[in-house]
């Protein structure tokens, strides 16, 4: 929401913005967002209409070094959960509680493999030579493919071994998904069913001598089962179209006279998939990257309808407009209310992770509206997993980092500390400017200093406030340390059970910058002055804060004061430019500019 005007009687005003709920909105000019947006933000989460410090990283371990492939979630009957990852054509695993992993025996893909392709399935049955079906005791199964390159392979907690397709075992394939009681599994245009509850035999079209392979025209990028419905289907995606399979109906002879609905039918004829480990279907609505942006089943059935597809993440313009042109390893995941969209933003691994959260605030009058919250940085996911250990819902994911060496991580660590260490956050306001009564919209107003205020801080924290206006760079107001003491049940310190244990709460401060030094700002080259603007940095239409800092803690408001700019009423000449050293510093104005 808007701070309210606070005017004295030299007609000097302050406008500001508090209870953040509308979240990122870089697609529209900063003017324009609504008071309760913000342009954009860094490693931060905003519940209750605060921007804070996001949920820390933790590293589990290093993996070894060379081609990292992926990652799944698995879990044996019967037995604790599994981490498993895969590095130049090797699996390995790591049992719970996820601090050693080994090879994973008789498995063995290709090392130079983009990616690898998880799917879990139950194995309760096997098909008779007679075409007759026996039921035997369930085993759950991971399948694992690398693409085509070598034979699929399957591990059940217990064994594990490449799969013959000769034998009619699973065949080579890609992208993978268990709907209806079978496998799927796609082989370039190809999609191929297993047999019923066994995704390890492929036996049954040669028994009921039909072919059963379906085709698509163009390869298959994606598979998933879509949510929510009664009788389970198949969505079954290439880069520009999308196919739906009815996987529920599990009398194979009938698959070929199914006409109400047809067994294969187009679904969405222009909406396809670029990524297979994009697809995340969270609170009943499937999610996944198209060419032109994220949509989602709701948007895509909407396209099928007008011709347009509208894009679920154009709030993340900032980010996105950086996006390399190949975004196949875009991968996806959600935890909680949260949803994360990994993507190669500046970089060709995936160095942006898009958070959207569904419920920002739990106010029923704001349900149903979510919000993008920020880009996370510090790793580059390759892949996401989670699922349960011990009770508890976990979240991770594997990464190639920055200087080089591949690591298993987990996130949502309430520490809010990446390995123990402080995050970096910023947060870009809107640009204000409403100034009233005596300077609103396009008047000129005189730019004076700024006021924040900082909650949920926790331990040592650094901030620094920078401002602007329409023209020119950011230019530092002032720097800050906050010491907020910590509670003694921490890291590194040892209690007793007799010892009383304090938890300090986290703290508040509300700081007010200095004036800015219009001098020292006319004088200095970090200034737009006499190439955008005859006029100083401090005079214009309107002004943004940009809110830095390093550790736990949270932006609760903020306000910016501004005099009004006397105006020339009278028009006149603008001289054409010449020459070709007309430059705008292309970097934040650290120095020269507080008061």
């Amino acid at each position: 929401m808007a701070i309210a005007p606070n005017l004295q009687a030299s007609g000097r005003g302050v406008h500001g913005s508090a209870y953040l709920t509308a979240g990122m909105q870089s697609s529209t000019d900063p003017m324009f967002i609504d008071d309760r947006a913000y342009v954009s933000s860094m490693n931060t989460v905003n519940r209750g209409g605060i921007v804070q410090s996001r949920p820390g990283y933790r590293c589990l371990f290093r993996l070894p070094d060379g081609n990292l492939q992926g990652c799944t979630y698995f879990k044996p009957l019967n037995s604790a959960p599994q981490l498993i990852f895969a590095v130049a054509g090797v699996v390995y695993v790591s049992p719970y509680p996820f601090v050693r992993y080994s090879a994973l025996p008789g498995v063995q893909f290709y090392h130079a493999a983009p990616r690898m392709y998880w799917a879990v399935g139950t194995k309760s049955a096997v098909t008779n030579e007679d075409g007759t079906i026996s039921v035997v005791d369930p085993v759950r199964t991971l399948i694992m493919q690398d693409g085509g390159f070598t034979r699929a392979a399957y591990w059940d907690g217990e064994t594990s071994r490449h799969l013959d397709p000769s034998a009619l075992e699973t065949p080579l394939g890609g992208p993978m998904a268990w709907s209806g009681g079978r496998l799927w599994v796609a082989y370039k245009n190809q999609l191929i069913p297993s047999d019923i509850d066994n995704p390890l035999s492929f036996s049954e079209a040669s028994i009921l001598a039909i072919n059963g392979i379906f085709f698509t025209g163009e390869d298959i990028t994606g598979l998933a089962e879509i949510p929510g419905l009664a009788t389970p289907q198949l969505a079954c995606f290439t880069e520009v179209s999308t196919f739906v399979f009815q996987s529920g109906i599990r009398d194979r002879t009938t698959w070929s006279t199914q006409t109400a609905p047809p067994f294969q039918s187009i679904l969405f004829p222009e909406v396809g998939c670029v990524s297979h480990n994009s697809i995340v279907s969270q609170y009943g609505l499937l999610w996944w990257m198209t060419h032109t942006g994220l949509t989602n089943f709701n948007s895509a059935k909407q396209a099928f309808v007008s011709s347009t597809l509208s894009a679920q993440d154009v709030e993340m313009a900032s980010s996105k407009g950086n996006i390399s042109p190949n975004i196949i390893e875009t991968c996806a995941s959600y935890f909680e209310n949260y949803m994360l969209v990994s993507v190669p933003s500046g970089d060709k691994r995936n160095r942006h992770t898009w958070v959207m959260d569904k419920t920002v605030i739990d106010d029923i009058t704001d349900a149903g509206l979510p919000a993008w919250n920020s880009i996370w940085t510090g790793t580059n996911p390759k892949q996401w997993m989670r699922g349960p250990a011990n009770g508890v819902m976990r979240i991770f994911h594997v990464s190639n980092d920055a200087d080089g060496a591949n690591r298993l991580w987990e996130a949502f660590t309430p520490d809010r500390l990446d390995n123990g260490l402080p995050i970096t956050s910023y947060l870009e306001t809107k640009t204000h400017i409403d100034f009233s009564p005596r300077a609103t919209g396009l008047d000129l107003k005189q730019f004076l200093r700024a006021e924040v205020t900082f909650a949920e801080i926790h331990g040592n924290v650094s901030a620094t406030i920078f401002w602007a206006g329409t023209r020119g760079r950011y230019k530092k107001l002032a720097e800050y340390n906050f010491v907020a003491t910590q509670g003694q049940l921490r890291a590194g310190t040892n209690v007793t059970l007799n010892t009383n244990i304090q938890g300090y709460r986290p703290q508040t401060r509300t700081v007010r910058t200095p004036s800015i030094n219009i001098p020292a700002l006319i004088r200095s080259d970090c200034t737009s002055c006499g190439v955008e603007s005859e006029r100083a940095d401090s005079v214009d239409v309107g002004f943004s804060l940009l809110i830095v800092w390093s550790g736990r803690a949270a932006v609760r408001s903020y306000r910016i004061f501004a005099d009004p700019e006397q105006e020339k009423s009278e028009g006149e000449c603008t001289p054409s430019e010449t020459g070709d050293t007309n430059v705008v510093p292309d970097a934040l104005c650290t120095s020269g500019f507080e008061g």
